[in-house]
């Protein structure tokens, strides 16, 4: 990574691989506490890579210093929720307390800990209104570690959440119906619209598009929200599409940093869809995806994230979404009218491509295409999830 000084890339490395292998571990253990733990290795090894970004904007420190300490609020939430229900049910394992709560009935304390599980994993997915750490998180880090945590880091805290909400307590449905019906989904459409209405008036493109995570993971909890094997399914889609979208997004503005030798921005990307051809039309198909356009992976997310919502007869939520949808064309439209319609600067340097990113970022490109084709092996593995949540499975 150009934007890593030499001497720490042993550290950027091993940090990097703490972060691998705290997800693993994340969506292999089938303990509550073990799940604790694999996601704060992640975080806690995030906060190291989001520091290193200090080497070219000091601002890479104090958004680092906010994911910990929001992110640590996060974690004590869930931590504390989790000795509440070992307390009631005598076990850590997630099956076996999803056997033992629906015995407990209306016990306080299986509210209060349920309480507790569900806001700690809403902080630290970043869900509005406790979203504020992301935008600069992913703004200020190193480009490689943007793309990162916006392709997969990010979606882990989601993935306990729908752990929490369809293993432990899927036995007791009236609890999860209170949080989804009151929280999960209003939370995730002020998201929706708030990560797209602050990502339009943004001119920092990594910020921008920071801001437009915020709205996808809004997309991503809504799904979840629905509480149905469809809007499940959607969710779970929209995380692997979303991991493509938004990957070769961040790694191709990682290629016009390392050109422009500054912060990609609307001011200095004038023309640089034909000063750096191969990196601005990855580009370009990612963020056609990321606007939903047909015969892209975008488009097979909004589908079925609309099929799910129309089975449910939620229409005022189906508005909304198409309206989001719209607005999203917006801060798009922006971008590539600078990239692709204005002319470069007047004696503007000329711009080296990295080749090192070609393979992974085409890579990408391509396969926002291919699942915006063809979508059945995403569909049915999110399916099968959907059905394994919705079993009670562990």
């Amino acid at each position: 990574a150009s934007e890593i000084n030499d001497k720490d890339s042993g550290k950027f490395y091993a940090a990097w691989m703490l972060v691998s292998g705290g997800l693993f571990g994340l969506v292999l253990t089938a303990d509550a506490f073990n799940l604790f733990v694999f996601l704060e290795i992640s975080a806690l090894s995030s906060v190291i890579l989001i520091g290193m970004g200090a080497g070219t904007d000091r601002r890479a420190l104090v958004a680092g210093y906010h994911y910990l300490v929001i992110g640590a609020v996060g974690a004590t939430f869930y931590v504390i929720g989790v000795g509440f229900i070992y307390a009631m049910t005598g076990t850590l394992n997630m099956g076996d307390m999803a056997a033992r709560i629906p015995e407990a009935g209306g016990n306080a304390v299986l509210y209060v800990g349920f309480g507790f599980m569900v806001a700690g994993m809403l902080v630290k997915a970043a869900i509005f209104p406790v979203h504020i750490w992301l935008p600069a998180a992913y703004s200020y880090a190193p480009s490689a570690v943007s793309t990162l945590l916006a392709a997969i880091a990010t979606k882990a805290a989601l993935y306990v959440l729908a752990r929490i909400l369809f293993t432990i307590f899927g036995g007791v449905p009236e609890i999860v119906d209170i949080a989804v019906t009151n929280v999960i989904v209003p939370l995730a459409i002020g998201g929706i619209f708030v990560g797209t209405i602050m990502a339009i008036y943004e001119a920092d493109i990594k910020k921008m598009f920071a801001h437009s995570s915020v709205a996808q993971i809004g997309y991503i909890a809504l799904g979840l929200g629905l509480a149905t094997p469809a809007g499940i399914s959607a969710g779970f889609i929209h995380i692997g599409n979303h991991a493509l979208i938004k990957g070769g997004i961040f790694m191709a503005i990682g290629g016009f940093v390392a050109a422009l030798g500054a912060r990609a921005s609307l001011d200095n990307i004038t023309g640089i869809g034909r000063r750096m051809p191969l990196t601005a039309t990855a580009f370009l198909i990612c963020g056609l995806s990321l606007a939903g356009l047909p015969l892209t992976a975008g488009f097979i997310s909004k589908l079925y994230l609309v099929r799910a919502i129309l089975e449910t007869e939620s229409y005022l939520i189906l508005a909304l979404v198409l309206i989001s949808s719209a607005l999203s064309v917006v801060y798009l439209w922006k971008i590539m009218e600078v990239m692709w319609m204005q002319p470069a600067p007047v004696r503007s340097p000329k711009l080296v491509e990295n080749p090192a990113i070609y393979l992974p970022l085409w890579i990408v490109a391509f396969g926002n295409i291919w699942f915006g084709i063809d979508a059945s092996w995403l569909v049915a593995a999110a399916r099968f999830a959907s059905t394994a949540l919705l079993g009670g499975g562990a």
